[in-house]
């Protein structure tokens, strides 16, 4: 079974910025979980509810046990873990606070491991077994990822969606990069280097794509020109 050390607030940073894209069970009550997928230098955090994904990295300090398996958690527990391990404030390189997880075929263990002593702080929480039908998330990526950008006249983003992402931006403090591509009809959502995720984006149709046009064209109305602007300035520098 999996036994790792992870740095406490980088794998609170991926629970949070993913978990707010797992199903609420309402819709894909089989979504409603994270899934950790372990490799040999970070662990893949994945949720999705099948209209956006997030997926964060988080790096792994040591492999006590070799195993590299796949974890799936259920979203109350990684509510919990959250609400048990809060991390802290990390002043050098190295990293202060950490954490040891460790699995059996049915639960997952997490132990604070900051101290000289394991142990102060643990929580044993249900494994959840494997989903089959649960997405090959990094796999879904690939063309979208390797493909060309596209350029787009309008981008049209829901509030509903684009509040998942809220997390990520708040927990890595970088700022959003959406990116639209020839190969995929979704719109990929990037915050600093370890998030990335993804969001539909819809198929405009002429009758919004005319509303959007009339939008537009009110605003031209109402803003300057750059010529306007120019003329402006030349008659109130001339007027001094």
């Amino acid at each position: 079974m999996t036994r790792i050390l992870v740095e406490t607030n980088d794998f609170r940073a991926a629970l949070i910025s993913t978990v707010a894209h797992a199903s609420n069970g309402k819709y894909y009550p089989f979504l409603s979980r994270v899934r950790l997928d372990i490799g040999p230098v970070n662990i893949n955090v994945l949720a999705t509810d099948n209209q956006t994904v997030g997926w964060a990295l988080v790096s792994v300090v040591s492999h006590v046990e070799p195993e590299l398996e796949i974890i799936d958690i259920g979203v109350a527990d990684v509510e919990k873990i959250l609400t048990v391990f809060k991390g802290g404030r990390t002043k050098g390189d190295e990293p202060e606070h950490t954490l040891c997880i460790e699995t059996t075929e049915q639960e997952i263990t997490i132990t604070d491991a900051s101290g000289l002593f394991d142990g102060e702080e643990s929580l044993t929480v249900l494994r959840l077994p494997e989903e089959e039908k649960f997405p090959d998330i990094p796999a879904t990526f690939a063309h979208a990822q390797h493909s060309p950008l596209r350029k787009v006249d309008w981008l049209l983003v829901g509030d509903s969606l684009i509040r998942k992402f809220h997390a990520a931006a708040a927990c890595y403090r970088e700022p959003f990069t959406f990116e639209t591509v020839r190969t995929s009809s979704s719109i990929i959502v990037r915050c600093g280097e370890s998030f990335i995720g993804r969001m539909p984006q819809p198929d405009l149709r002429p009758v919004v794509k005319e509303e959007l046009a009339r939008h537009r064209a009110g605003w031209d109305a109402r803003i300057p020109t750059p010529a306007e602007v120019e003329a402006k300035q030349k008659e109130q520098d001339t007027a001094k």
